[in-house]
């Protein structure tokens, strides 16, 4: 039940830091939606838990990221391994989050 309920805790903690590391990616995108690239990295820099690869995150412009109408959508998603997945034979979880603002 403590091991459970630590594993609740940190499958918390994991999901809020990707929802924070795919928000400071959209910021970025915000003033640089054609830079697909410096996105990724952006996220990469504030997801420090994970291991993620450029392959988990997409970056979606609608509106051809030219105008203030656009909108970048930044989308990733990261494995969870809980301690007592073993015990209870259950496989990893996928964590998603995705964010999604108007260009400027």
């Amino acid at each position: 039940m403590v091991f459970g309920t630590i594993d609740f805790g940190r499958a918390i903690y994991m999901y809020s830091q990707l929802h924070n590391a795919v928000r400071e990616g959209a910021r970025y995108g915000k003033m640089n939606p054609t830079d697909t690239a410096g996105i990724k990295d952006r996220v990469t820099d504030y997801a420090t838990s994970f291991d993620m690869a450029s392959d988990d995150i997409t970056v979606e412009c609608t509106g051809g990221c030219s105008s203030a109408s656009s909108d970048v959508t930044v989308s990733a998603s990261a494995s969870f391994t809980a301690i007592t997945q073993d015990l209870l034979g259950i496989g990893p979880i996928t964590l998603s989050s995705s964010a999604k603002v108007n260009t400027e």
